[in-house]
């Protein structure tokens, strides 16, 4: 039977956004890019990809640091997407999941991992 401490720590785990349900890869006809389709939510329909992508780290932690691509805003403006706190929060946890993802496969695959 768990502790309440453990039912604490999964009640607060935040939510991890999930291929297929929060957003879908997206291929860009006659490109090698991969974007992402965001599929729920405020940003709904956004299609965007991301240029490039790091791990700083900062002492004993370590921040994800990218820069990204809008290639269809939804029914957003461009602009204030662009300046939008929540919206590169999103991204960010999306890129977290794919590198998660992409490191569990490694594990098991010699090839490099590319954006």
């Amino acid at each position: 039977m768990a502790t309440l401490w453990d039912k604490l720590l999964f009640w607060k785990k935040p939510k991890k956004p999930k291929e297929g349900i929060d957003y879908q890869l997206y291929n860009f006809p006659d490109s090698d890019l991969t974007g992402i389709h965001l599929l729920k939510g405020v940003y709904q329909g956004v299609i965007y990809y991301y240029k490039t992508a790091q791990v700083v780290e900062e002492g004993t932690f370590a921040r994800l640091k990218f820069t990204y691509g809008i290639e269809y805003s939804g029914n957003h403006d461009e602009e204030a997407l662009r300046n939008d706190q929540n919206f590169v929060i999103i991204m960010g946890d999306i890129l977290t999941e794919l590198l998660e993802t992409n490191e569990q496969t490694r594990t098991n695959n010699t090839e490099e991992f590319s954006l």
